[in-house]
């Protein structure tokens, strides 16, 4: 078991900054479905017995109504 995992619900940037590796090799940011998302995390609380998760995301609030619904 693991206390801590790391969760990931896109790939990819919106911006497209020179000096920044996230953006770059991809055309825009692919985010995961929430249904995707919501299974993850149901499987991580109730399977695994996860007890902390954190989101990996590095643009995780560029969509408000996203982060919320996370």
């Amino acid at each position: 078991r693991y206390p801590t995992v790391f969760v990931e619900t896109y790939r990819g940037c919106v911006w497209d900054c020179s000096f920044c590796y996230e953006g770059r090799g991809r055309e825009r940011a692919g985010w995961y479905s929430m249904t995707r998302v919501e299974e993850e995390l149901r499987y991580l609380l109730e399977v695994r017995k996860v007890r902390q998760i954190e989101f990996y995301d590095t643009i995780f609030n560029v969509n408000p109504q996203r982060t919320r619904a996370l």
